[in-house]
C-alpha cells in the first residue's frame, strides 16, 4: 500500500470533482487524488463510475 499526501493539487481537484459531481467529501478526495496521480480508480459504486 502506498501512501498518498493530499496536495495543493489534489485540494483543488477534490473541489473540482464535488462541485460538478454532488458527491460527498471522501468520494471526491479519492477521486482527486486518483485524477492527479493519472491512477484508474475502480470502485464498485456505481453512481461514483458514472461521473467520470
Amino acid at each position: 500500500m502506498t501512501y498518498l499526501a493530499i496536495s495543493p493539487i489534489i485540494e483543488g481537484l477534490t473541489i473540482q470533482f464535488r462541485h460538478q459531481h454532488c458527491v460527498k467529501l471522501p468520494d471526491a478526495i479519492i477521486a482527486g487524488t486518483a485524477k492527479a496521480h493519472n491512477i484508474e480508480l475502480l470502485t464498485l459504486d456505481k453512481k461514483l463510475a458514472a461521473k467520470r
